[in-house]
């Protein structure tokens, strides 16, 4: 068994039968998205937070295993840095949309 590439997701949206993903390769940081069967993803235990990566089986077949992941717990004080850096990136910004 050898791994091909793994990626971090997060299930973006569900809308009827479709889950609507987003993929970080972990390897090369490139962004995808995707759609999957909600149901799927669902009898995975994935409600929100996964793991996905695809492996080269040793008789050649490329198989691609989804996996739920804890989700990540943020606390007050790495909350308030975010906040912190997004105010510095907004404090120029300056619309130029006409309300």
């Amino acid at each position: 068994m050898n791994i091909l590439e793994t990626f971090e997701g997060m299930v973006d949206d569900v809308r009827g039968e479709i889950a609507y993903l987003t993929l970080r390769s972990e390897q090369t940081n490139e962004i995808f998205y995707g759609q999957y069967n909600a149901q799927q993803f669902k009898d995975f235990g994935i409600e929100r937070h996964f793991g996905c990566k695809t492996v080269r089986q040793s008789d050649g077949l490329v198989t691609v295993e989804i996996y739920p992941l804890p989700e990540k717990v943020i606390s007050p004080e790495e909350l308030r840095q975010i906040e912190e850096k997004v105010d510095k990136v907004l404090a120029a910004y300056v619309s130029k949309e006409v309300y």
